[in-house]
């Protein structure tokens, strides 16, 4: 939650920096393959300030742009590596996945904390915004990590912040119910 709010109080050029460089230390990293380069570069250069200025009248726009980005990535990712691409600003756990992938998803294992879980916490009306991985034990070949979408209850948000979904372009009003 509490990178939530400092993401919100960003202006737009910043957030966008802030996805440049997750993205752009995506690309200097030496995990991808040529496709997935190819992918995550172009993602980058979909980029752009004003998507974080869409705001609420055009949601619709963001979800199917996020939508089609997702379907494009499918081809060159598990789902649970989108996931970490999308909707999370630090690169570490996909790096730790791609590492040591039975280690990491042990550390995932048993009850936690969700960010989707925090009051206003999700977007409601948005199909991008109350994703988690679920926390299973297991390794590649025996199981390992599904996605949950689950849904995003209307509630009253005082003081919203923005951080919520795709790129942490939404505004954050409800609490994701899994």
């Amino acid at each position: 939650m509490q990178q939530r709010l400092i993401f919100s109080g960003l202006t737009s050029t910043d957030k966008y920096n802030v996805w440049f460089t997750k993205l752009s230390e995506l690309i200097n990293s030496n995990y991808l393959t040529i496709d997935q380069l190819d992918f995550v570069t172009n993602l980058r250069s979909f980029l752009t300030i004003e998507l974080f200025e869409i705001g609420d009248e055009n949601i619709e726009l963001l979800d199917n742009f996020i939508d089609s980005l997702w379907d494009i990535g499918s081809s060159h990712f598990e789902d649970f590596e989108l996931y970490y691409i999308f909707m999370e600003l630090d690169n570490s756990m996909l790096f730790g996945l791609w590492d040591d992938y039975d280690n990491t998803i042990q550390a995932l294992a048993g009850p936690g904390p969700y960010a989707s879980s925090d009051r206003c916490g999700c977007r409601t009306n948005s199909s991008w915004t109350c994703g988690r991985i679920k926390r299973i034990d297991g390794s590649r070949t025996s199981g390992g990590i599904e996605l949950d979408w689950g849904d995003c209850m209307d509630i009253i948000c005082v003081g919203t912040a923005w951080g919520c979904g795709g790129f942490w372009a939404y505004r954050c009003d409800g609490l994701c119910s899994h």
